[in-house]
């Protein structure tokens, strides 16, 4: 997933973003892509509202409690100096408007207990001591309030610090600050009230202002039971801003080695980075010299190949060269048998050309021959043709005789039946002819009676 997030006024997006990983993978991101050095903090801004970021908090997450405001959400980069103290003055003065002044000795009185603090806020728990032990010094009454109020504030924050689970942060945030470390259990109460009853002054943190305890005249058993109260209470604020002065002596030391460690780490990172390079370098050189030595290898493979193809090379020049010699003296005699070829060439081209001429000649005789040939036969072909078209035109009379004579030998067969059927009627009996030309039922008809047809001309062809 793709985070947003406004470095300097530009808007820079932040690639491959999940749930595991936290605002300080996000800076170290940020301040690797564009190149820049320093403490640096993530700021959440939502509508007129902003907070830092701690280094081990998720953006994402952050974005998906918001649902649907998550559009809303900006997330700025900016160095750690300006941010802390724009914070730190901001919750001061609203702190410093809100409460009151013995609030304020409280709140003192409770961080020098259970907190430590770094360099720049022993300052103002000093001055806040200074102000608590002048409080102490005017009235013995007044110091017994405020010596209660303080052991109940140290108290509570002993319980509160007990049931808390304390944060696992490093000294030295992602945003460069200084964050301070977590509370540290004060000692018990029964060891408090086991210390003798010696001393009677109080100092403060620069050991310079002491605050006289005056003994009040002793009126009552009260009063004296106060008074050892009181004297028990007070020994016990003096042990324990030996113990924060001591703690903010340590804290100096601390300080003074984080920040030695600091300039030594970032030291170390440059040496390493230095050494980073040095090594891709070497890396480099390494792969550079490995392929130029398989380089080498390979030229070195190349160049026994290159000295075997020579020794055949030469062995086979020397075939070459014997072969040549061997050559040489062939191509001599075949340039005297060339020559002998040469003159025989020569000679029989003459008889050739000789024989050439005698077949010229023979073909001009041949073609006055054939043109003589050709003009008889091209003669006798047009009288061919001539006899052919007679011949064709008296295959064509023959044909039509021929038709004819069928056709007459068709009438004459007709006719030599008709002739037949007629002499076969003509022969009848006279008997049936007499009998018919009186009956009338013949199939005959006569002409005439039949004795008047012997006498009478023939009726039809006889044959």
């Amino acid at each position: 997933m793709e985070l947003k997030v406004w470095v300097e006024g530009i808007q820079r997006i932040v690639c491959g973003v999940t749930e595991s990983t936290t605002c300080q993978d996000v800076v170290f991101a940020l301040a690797h892509a564009t190149g820049k050095t320093g403490r640096f903090t993530l700021i959440e801004k939502w509508r007129n509202n902003s907070r830092l970021l701690a280094p081990t908090e998720s953006p994402l997450k952050i974005l998906n409690k918001l649902g649907e405001y998550s559009g809303e959400v900006q997330f700025i980069l900016q160095k750690s100096e300006k941010s802390v103290q724009q914070a730190t003055e901001n919750n001061v003065g609203e702190n410093a408007e809100k409460k009151s002044p013995l609030d304020k000795t409280k709140k003192a009185i409770n961080e020098n207990v259970g907190i430590v603090k770094p360099q720049y806020q022993q300052q103002q728990s000093n001055e806040n001591l200074d102000s608590t032990n002048k409080i102490e010094s005017s009235s013995p009454e007044k110091l017994q309030l405020n010596t209660e109020n303080s052991t109940d504030a140290f108290i509570n924050q002993k319980f509160k610090v007990k049931n808390s689970p304390s944060p696992v942060t490093s000294p030295i945030g992602i945003s460069g600050s200084l964050n301070p470390p977590p509370y540290r259990n004060p000692p018990s109460p029964a060891k408090q009230f086991q210390l003798p009853n010696s001393s009677k002054t109080i100092e403060s943190n620069n050991g310079s202002n002491n605050i006289e305890v005056l003994n009040s005249p002793i009126q009552s058993n009260d009063d004296l039971l106060h008074t050892i109260q009181y004297k028990d209470l007070i020994q016990l604020i003096k042990l324990q801003r030996d113990k924060i002065i001591n703690q903010q002596n340590d804290l100096t030391k601390f300080d003074a080695e984080i920040v030695y460690l600091e300039s030594k780490s970032r030291e170390q990172l440059q040496q390493f980075e230095l050494i980073s390079n040095e090594l891709t370098k070497t890396d480099q050189a390494y792969r550079q010299g490995n392929d130029q030595l398989q380089t080498l290898q390979y030229v070195e493979e190349e160049n026994e190949l290159v000295h075997q193809q020579e020794k055949s090379l030469k062995a086979e020049i020397t075939l070459l060269r014997s072969k040549l010699g061997i050559l040489e003296t062939e191509l001599l005699q075949c340039k005297n048998k060339i020559k002998k070829l040469m003159n025989d060439l020569q000679l029989e081209q003459k008889s050739l050309s000789q024989q050439q001429e005698n077949h010229h000649i023979l073909e001009q005789k041949l073609m006055t021959e054939v043109d003589r040939i050709q003009s008889d036969i091209d003669f006798v072909m047009h009288s061919n043709e001539s006899t052919q078209k007679t011949t064709d035109s008296l295959k064509k009379d023959v044909l039509m005789l021929e038709m004819s004579i069928v056709e007459k030998k068709k009438q004459l067969e007709k006719l030599v039946h008709e002739m037949k059927e007629v002499n076969l009627q003509s022969l009848t009996v006279t008997t049936e002819d007499h009998h018919l030309f009186y009956d009338g039922s013949g199939k005959r008809r006569m002409i005439g009676s039949p004795r008047q047809l012997v006498n009478a001309p023939a009726h039809g062809v006889w044959v």
